[in-house]
Formats: structure tokens, C-alpha cells, sequence
């Protein structure tokens, strides 16, 4: 896979200016033929147990379990042919904090914010152990026993599995949108994929798109150490190149 550019470290007050800016320049049309204001879409929240009996509740500090949440045009011709999958960051709830979603899908975006295990931040079990920050994040995302305790997902509550039940429950409800996104996403073309990412999130996505073509990556709300960068490691860990 070709290796990206490396991209300029910039005030965290600009990330969310810049989440808008990347997603307008990302609509295959003009952005003024698809605004947001006259884009109808359709937003769905959803239990993630409901799709596989599997999956296990995500139990936040405020005691509610959080649920997936999509978005997408009402009508298929104004879907722009782009997926939103935006990770959300430790202890929040897609289904409250869908504002990057919502505001994709005005643009004629599909998008998807999926409900996973997010109990832990990579930081307090790696601490200086830079190597295992890639382990706690790849056993989060793909369900291997790669991680030191604490962290504990199996393949059924990895993001993958959470991602592709969701896709599939979405290709039955809205076929001409979400059934092409499903059968991309299941074999893991992403490369009509936009992956953005918000705090821990922020840190996964680029190991997604190191391992997988995307469309683009869009990181924000992450400090330095929880995303790529480690104080012993003194540079980049390979993934992240």
C-alpha cells in the first residue's frame, strides 16, 4: 500500500474546522448541490445486542448501554457513493454524539458510528510500553487475545463484527445505499470509506488505514500519546508511517 504524506500537527481548536472542511472536499459533487439543508436524510439508532445475541452490552459511567447509530440520504440519488464511519472516543454514546454523522449525511453521505468497547484508554494499560499500543488497539478492533489485562474482546464484541452486523441490518432496510457498503465493507474495500475518528478513536483509525486503502482519515480530540506518537519511543510506531 502506498504510504501517505505525513500531515502537519495543528492546534487541537482546528480540528473541528477542519473535520468540515475534509468531509465537504471529500463529495464526489459540488458541496452547493448537496447542502446540508436540503439533503433529507434518515438517522436509525440501534442496539448492537439486537443484531447478534453475541454482542455485549457497552455499559457507560452513566450507567446506560450505549447503541449504534447511521445516517443516510432519504432517497438513493442523492447519496454522493461515500461511507462516514466515525469512531467515537472513550465512554461516549454514538447515539448522542452523532453531530459529524448527521452533518456527513447532509452532505450526501452515507454514515455509520458504531457501538464498542471503549472502557479503557490505551495510555493507562500501555503507560511507557510503547509496542502495546498497537496490541490494545488491534484487540479492541479485530478481537484477538493480543492485550494485557484489562483489555478483554473476543471476535464476537470486536469493532469489526459490531461494523458488519450493522451494515448488514442496514442492507436489508435500505438496500440501494447500504447493500454496495456492505459488500465492500465485509470484504474490506474501504477505499470509498472515510474514517474519522474522535479522541481514542482518533487513535484507531490510523491503524485502520495502514492496514486498508481508505478514502481518507480524519482525526480529532486526540492527545499526542493516546493517538500515534510515545514519549520513549521518541518517534512514530510503524503502523502509523
Amino acid at each position: 500500500m502506498t504510504r501517505r504524506p505525513g500531515w502537519p500537527r495543528l492546534p487541537r481548536c482546528a480540528m473541528s474546522t477542519l473535520v468540515l472542511i475534509a468531509l465537504a472536499a471529500g463529495c464526489r459533487t459540488p458541496a452547493s448541490r448537496h447542502p446540508g439543508s436540503e439533503v433529507r436524510t434518515i438517522s436509525i439508532v440501534i442496539a448492537p445486542q439486537s443484531l447478534d445475541p453475541a454482542i455485549e452490552d457497552v455499559r457507560l459511567t452513566n450507567g446506560n448501554a450505549g447503541r449504534h447509530y447511521a445516517c443516510f440520504p432519504a432517497t438513493a440519488e442523492r447519496w454522493n457513493g461515500l461511507t462516514l464511519l466515525y469512531i467515537i472516543g472513550t465512554d461516549d454514546d454514538p447515539s448522542e454524539t452523532y453531530e459529524l454523522a448527521e452533518y456527513a449525511c447532509g452532505l450526501g453521505f452515507a454514515a455509520i458510528a458504531p457501538m464498542y468497547k471503549t472502557p479503557w484508554r490505551p495510555p493507562d494499560v500501555c503507560q511507557d510500553d510503547a509496542a502495546c499500543y498497537e496490541r490494545v488497539r488491534r484487540e479492541i478492533i479485530e478481537g484477538e487475545d493480543l492485550a494485557p489485562d484489562p483489555i478483554s474482546v473476543d471476535a464476537a464484541n470486536s469493532l469489526w463484527h459490531r461494523i458488519d452486523t450493522l451494515v448488514e441490518h442496514l442492507a436489508a432496510r435500505a438496500p440501494r445505499i447500504w447493500q454496495p457498503i456492505r459488500d465492500r465493507v465485509i470484504r474490506r474495500d474501504l477505499t470509498r470509506v472515510v474514517l474519522a475518528g474522535f479522541s481514542q478513536g482518533s487513535g484507531h483509525v490510523p491503524l485502520i488505514a495502514h492496514d486498508f486503502e481508505v478514502a481518507r482519515v480524519i482525526m480529532s480530540g486526540s492527545s499526542s500519546r493516546d493517538a500515534t506518537r510515545f514519549e520513549t519511543a521518541k518517534s512514530d510506531p510503524a503502523w502509523s508511517r
